[in-house]
């Protein structure tokens, strides 16, 4: 827990503790090493918190901050509802505004590149399962001939037991302005010649993990339909949420699930070569 008291805190200078030190690690290695790597964005697939503090999103960004490259903040289930602990907690999933207002300059930037579309993320999207407004955080970035789509798949309900914040599994939300349509509409830009990579906190896992911490069957198969018209320009699909080192093909495309940063002694995290 960084900062003053409350969820809605802000940083005060005693922030600490090994996921920062961790994370503050990795920001150095990539720093160090982006010249000779050919790094040329880091992209970040959710779960940018514990508990989805303003405090601990202003923690990051201020470590993140430090890289020498651009960098895309996505939003994670963690991310999703502030809290403390439970029973002392945000009264909805309003973690999405926070990133809007925290990374306000970080977007700014991103909007100042070639290729950049904040997609849906400042629009007001009704979620009819909680009732009320949110922002979903899917946006796209074209850049050279590579189409990334970034897909936020986060339910915004209360969690179904005695926990605070959101559940683990994932939302379609396959309604007007949802992510469904979103990643519709975004393949479609595609120009026949460009790859596509997705980026999502949420695993398209098919084993029996999935309905509990990722998409149901049903989701699956629906994903697959969206994806299958584009099956030979979709390279990969790259996501977080499961805190392990994974390689697999589900929904008609590779994924690769990244182990959290957290969870690695000097920090962890993927460089990946994309041909041209």
């Amino acid at each position: 827990d960084y900062g003053t008291k409350g969820y809605y805190d802000t940083i005060c200078g005693k922030e600490g503790g090994y996921p920062a030190e961790r994370l503050s690690s990795a920001v150095q290695w990539i720093n160090e090493n982006a010249a000779k790597e050919d790094i040329r964005f880091v992209l970040v697939s959710g779960d940018l918190t514990g508990a989805a503090e303003k405090s601990q999103f202003m923690h990051f960004k201020q470590i993140m901050d430090s890289l020498r490259v651009p960098y895309v903040p996505l939003i994670g289930n963690h991310d999703a509802w502030p809290y403390n602990h439970y029973e002392d907690e945000a009264s909805h999933a309003s973690g999405d505004s926070i990133m809007n207002e925290v990374f306000a300059s970080t977007f700014a930037s991103l909007n100042r590149l070639d290729g950049w579309n904040d997609g849906s993320r400042t629009t007001r999207w009704h979620n009819p399962e909680s009732g009320r407004d949110a922002y979903l955080h899917n946006y796209t970035y074209h850049y050279n001939n590579t189409l990334f789509v970034f897909l936020d798949f986060n339910p915004r309900y209360h969690v179904r037991k005695a926990e605070p914040g959101i559940g683990p599994e994932a939302r379609l939300t396959d309604t007007i302005g949802g992510t469904l349509p979103f990643l519709r509409n975004a393949l479609s830009t595609a120009k026949p010649t460009d790859n596509i990579v997705l980026i999502s906190h949420h695993p398209p896992m098919k084993n029996f993990l999935g309905a509990h911490y990722s998409f149901s069957a049903k989701q699956r198969k629906q994903l697959r339909a969206t994806i299958s018209p584009y099956s030979a320009q979709v390279k990969a699909w790259f996501c977080g949420h499961m805190h392990r080192w994974w390689r697999y093909s589900s929904v008609g495309t590779k994924v690769y699930e990244t182990k959290a940063n957290k969870g690695q002694k000097h920090g962890g995290f993927r460089v990946v070569q994309v041909g041209y």
